[in-house]
């Protein structure tokens, strides 16, 4: 387009932004950077944000943070992006002091569904239960904004790490919506993560009554079998798994390498050096456990 010696609007700027925060690819969004800064649109609002978005799937929220700051009057979207970016970085206190921020702006600034989806997660990644709790009640309180289904899953999630097994399907119970899948599965590995082998199996009842038969929740059981040395049942299910046709869906990663996105995939050897690549991730991990002095935990979250 530019070649062609036709100037780029904020519409064709906004679109070529969302698609570099989607890969991520950091030179080409830094290009649309520039762009900005030399034309007439580094005041617009709408940019600023996809800003934010592309240098936090980046992994450079400090970047994204000067973007933020010299913004003259941010909307919801600014606040929720920056609070993400800070979540990617997984730098939960910076996200919680921003959400503070916006609190003490709210007669100009209402946070909205999405800005309390990003400060649950906050809290569920930071085991903070009693804060979650809390600023779940103050959504419905003092926004009168009705918790939706991710807003649940977010609170199933922080119960569930928490080990606080009941109480996460007691909030199931009272939610005045359906649980959708994602919601049972929270709680499903929570289980497995605490080894409740009973409320697992459970689960798994309403699970599968909802269809929700798939491969990400039989390795969920299959996993909180085999946590606890039950085998025999594990093997169960994986045997279950093939004759349903079930696959579990492998692992991806996208990496960039002079401005060509290459994708991986667990077991794939189909790039030319994959058998190298391996060997030196093989290396690097080996060398870190040697030199690391924390001791190994088998159950996490």
């Amino acid at each position: 387009m530019l070649f062609d010696g036709v100037a780029a609007d904020k519409f064709a700027l906004s679109l070529a932004l969302n698609a570099c925060s989607r890969i991520p690819s950091l030179r080409e969004g830094s290009q649309i950077h520039a762009l900005l800064l030399k034309g007439d649109l580094a005041s617009n609002l709408y940019l600023q944000n996809g800003l934010i978005a592309l240098y936090s799937k980046c992994g450079l929220p400090e970047i994204a943070r000067r973007v933020f700051d010299r913004i003259p009057e941010r909307d919801a979207i600014s606040w929720n992006s920056m609070i993400d970016g800070y979540l990617k970085d997984g730098n939960v206190v910076a996200a919680q002091k921003l959400f503070d921020e916006m609190e003490m702006k709210r007669r100009s600034l209402k946070p909205d569904d999405i800005t309390f989806i990003g400060v649950l997660n906050a809290c569920s990644h930071a085991g903070l239960v009693k804060e979650g709790l809390m600023c779940f009640e103050i959504m419905r309180r003092d926004y009168a904004l009705e918790p939706k289904v991710q807003h649940y899953a977010c609170m199933i999630d922080i119960l569930g790490r928490a080990g606080q097994l009941e109480e996460a399907l007691n909030l199931i119970r009272s939610m005045p919506i359906e649980a959708n899948d994602v919601v049972w599965r929270s709680l499903l590995s929570a289980c497995r993560n605490h080894r409740n082998v009973g409320m697992g199996r459970k689960l798994m009842k309403g699970l599968t009554q909802g269809g929700a038969w798939d491969s990400s929740t039989c390795v969920l059981l299959s996993n909180l079998y085999a946590g606890v040395g039950m085998w025999g049942d594990a093997r169960k299910v994986r045997t279950m798994m093939r004759e349903k046709e079930l696959k579990k869906v492998p692992g991806c990663s996208w990496i960039e390498l002079d401005g060509i996105v290459h994708e991986f995939v667990v077991g794939d050897y189909l790039c030319p050096r994959a058998k190298e690549a391996s060997s030196s991730s093989e290396m690097f991990c080996t060398s870190n456990l040697h030199s690391s002095t924390t001791s190994l935990e088998y159950t996490c979250s």
